[in-house]
């Protein structure tokens, strides 16, 4: 399993006013893995579960304005992030 690679990450507007909303988005792609567990009852029958699970980064957001960033949704694939300019 590997970490997740940003591939893009692109702003709402090319430029915002003081106090107002700034929307950004990041593409990435995710870290998935499959696992695979086999179980046995006391009566000697065995069950397999098996599922693909995709790992959502923790995601720590910082600029040099000192905003404060919140995730608003991710996806898997896509994350987006609001703070006031």
């Amino acid at each position: 399993m590997s970490a997740p690679v940003i591939s893009s990450i692109s702003f709402d507007k090319p430029g915002y006013p003081q106090g107002s909303l700034i929307t950004a988005t990041v593409k990435y792609l995710g870290s998935s893995f499959m696992l695979s567990a086999k179980a046995a009852a006391s009566d000697g029958t065995t069950g397999i579960l098996t599922g693909s699970f995709t790992v959502l980064p923790i995601w720590t957001v910082t600029d040099t304005g000192s905003r404060t960033w919140a995730l608003k949704s991710d996806d898997g694939s896509t994350a987006v992030f609001t703070a006031t300019a």
